[in-house]
């Protein structure tokens, strides 16, 4: 597979991203450099840099790269997104030739589209902009712009579960990145085949007025959001150029795929189950969900809450199945959605049935964890796979050192080695469980000083804490 993923939306990862591309784009007046100086912002650098490290190291590299192109469309000389970001590309087997850009941060400047299609291996799209446009990769985006200076963007969205939901995620960024940023009622379209979301906006810049329209599509779990404008008086031309050009537009790469209502569906007393048809996962679908419920009643017993949400889980026979419909090479949950997507390829070879569930519950019982030591250390704890934390841990400790918990609990834990990193944090998570209950779980979980609260829960120092449970492997 020759695609990554430029732009992710699930929490977070898409409000400062849209904030740098439209300052960074969308100031014609600014030279490259100036535009440049201006726009840099270290603590987005910080933010987009650790989400990369987080992706690489649970191995989901397609979204890695998307993270540490987004460091490199601010700053082009960081040297370690550089680095990260080839890692990546070995990975993934993307070569220089198949990235589509031999200097991809500097983007594909002075290439015109000539009126031809586009047609973007990487991200999964074609489309056909106006004739003469220049094209520019820019980040997360492929920039398309005029002489007059209209321009419109598209970028890949993830874990997206509709066009609406996506398009409002957009739009309060978009109204706080403008501080005169106005926008009609968003109204549902249908473009290609493509669910879709639309609505104009009109937007100050140095004093004049744009005006430009968004729309938002999207297939299965992914999408694309399509945006661009130009000065007020010239938006009937602009207009005319950006329907043309979004009729042309495709998503490609996802022949064979049915639709979700087509997928075989089982029912279970807490949980919705979905598989395409004629696969594994559809074949044993029962057998699947029963292993899956008893994990639910396991979970929700450990834990000590009660569930009444409905979950549902899109079942794949493998990875190039999963990314075709999410554009995801592993398996994820979309917690305030209450979904799971794994992959179930045999009887032995599938994801875990308790990690994506822990973090659907605990998300709805709980909120988002105050740390990722207790986010993905419940999950692990309760992962259903029988494996011996402490064993592991201990394995581990005496191979690599004891992690200090000031790291595990902090952004250093995305940096740590990441069989380290999970495998420590679901034997500590099991070690709390065991000394001090659900109710220690969430109060660490929930608790935004983490520190304090261990303290209070157990009397002792955090490394005091930390040392207890060594000595307990």
């Amino acid at each position: 597979m020759k695609r990554g993923f430029f732009m992710k939306i699930s929490n977070c990862y898409l409000i400062p991203f849209l904030i740098i591309v439209l300052f960074l784009f969308l100031s014609p007046t600014l030279s490259a450099q100036e535009d440049y100086e201006e726009s840099v912002n270290q603590e987005l650098i910080k933010e987009f840099f650790q989400d990369g490290i987080q992706a690489y190291n649970q191995g989901d590299y397609y979204d890695a790269l998307a993270s540490f192109e987004s460091v490199l469309s601010i700053d082009p000389n960081h040297k370690e997104a550089l680095e990260y970001r080839n890692k990546c590309r070995q990975k993934l087997g993307i070569t220089e030739k198949e990235s589509g850009n031999s200097n991809s941060n500097n983007g594909d400047k002075g290439n015109k589209s000539g009126g031809s299609g586009y047609s973007n291996p990487d991200y999964g799209f074609y489309i056909e902009p106006p004739k003469g446009w220049s094209v520019k990769k820019s980040g997360s985006e492929i920039q398309f712009r005029s002489s007059r200076g209209d321009f419109f963007a598209v970028s890949l969205q993830i874990r997206v579960t509709s066009a609406k939901e996506g398009l409002n995620k957009c739009l309060p960024l978009l109204q706080k990145a403008f501080g005169d940023f106005k926008s009609s009622a968003p109204q549902s379209v249908v473009i290609n085949g493509y669910e879709g979301t639309v609505c104009t906006y009109s937007r100050n810049e140095n004093g004049n007025r744009r005006k430009g329209k968004i729309v938002y599509l999207s297939r299965f779990r992914f999408g694309f959001i399509i945006y661009g404008d130009s000065q007020d008086a010239d938006y009937n031309k602009f207009e005319n150029d950006f329907n043309t050009s979004l009729a042309s537009f495709r998503i490609t790469d996802i022949e064979g795929i049915p639709d979700f209502k087509q997928w075989k569906t089982e029912k279970t007393a807490h949980i919705g189950f979905m598989a395409p048809p004629s696969t594994f996962p559809a074949n044993n679908l029962r057998d699947i969900a029963r292993q899956h419920e008893e994990g639910f009643v396991t979970i929700t017993g450990q834990l000590g809450i009660t569930h009444t949400k409905p979950i549902t889980y899109f079942i794949y026979p493998d990875k190039k199945y999963l990314y075709k419909v999410t554009r995801r090479d592993s398996g994820f949950a979309i917690a305030e959605a209450g979904e799971v997507h794994c992959i179930w390829t045999s009887p032995t070879d599938h994801q875990s049935i308790g990690h994506e569930m822990t973090h659907i519950l605990t998300y709805e019982a709980w909120g988002t964890p105050s740390t990722a030591l207790m986010g993905e250390g419940i999950a692990v704890f309760l992962d259903l796979t029988g494996k011996d934390l402490y064993r592991e841990s201990k394995r581990l400790i005496q191979k690599s050192g004891t992690p200090d918990i000031k790291d595990l609990a902090s952004d250093k834990w995305f940096s740590m080695d990441a069989e380290l990193a999970y495998t420590v944090s679901g034997g500590f998570c099991k070690f709390i469980h065991q000394k001090y209950g659900f109710r220690g779980l969430k109060t660490l979980y929930q608790s935004k000083d983490f520190f304090n609260a261990l303290k209070t829960l157990t009397g002792k120092e955090p490394d005091e804490v930390m040392t207890e449970f060594e000595n307990s492997l």
